[in-house]
């Protein structure tokens, strides 16, 4: 499964509009946000990807996406806001859990970034396709 299209597999189906017009308006908000994020425009992207949201696409993945556009520029309050929805939508992503300990490590908040890491790691552990891109680095 791709990552485009894992993203998209998260969503619940109530949180798209009907209208293939908002429909369309997030998808290109998403897309230009996307290519932003990769060039580590974070300002820029956040506009598209509140674009995507508001529009409807409001997948745990985009949320995601928008708390490291706030990671980014060290708004890390608004970073833990968004990874906390994320976490909401997809509850068994380690990944979320890993971001936020970042953003929990720069607001000084160490316990709460110890917990998130443990449960980062005990979440890495199962075997399922979420876990299944990420990669361990060598040591």
């Amino acid at each position: 499964m791709s990552w485009f299209s894992k993203l998209f597999s998260q969503k619940k189906p109530t949180e798209l509009s009907s209208n293939s017009l908002d429909f369309n308006r997030a998808l290109d908000a998403y897309e230009e946000g996307f290519k932003l994020y990769r060039a580590n425009k974070f300002s820029e992207a956040l506009k598209y990807f509140n674009i995507a949201i508001e529009s409807g696409l409001n997948t745990s993945g985009i949320i995601e996406l928008r708390a490291g556009c706030y990671q980014g520029l060290e708004e890390h309050s608004n970073a833990i806001i968004d990874f906390n929805m994320a976490i909401s939508l997809s509850p068994h992503n380690c990944n979320i859990y890993f971001m936020r300990s970042n953003s929990k490590k720069a607001i000084k908040d160490f316990d709460g970034a110890i917990l998130d890491l443990k449960k980062a790691i005990d979440l890495s552990t199962v075997n399922n396709s979420m876990n299944y891109g990420y990669v361990l680095p060598p040591f």
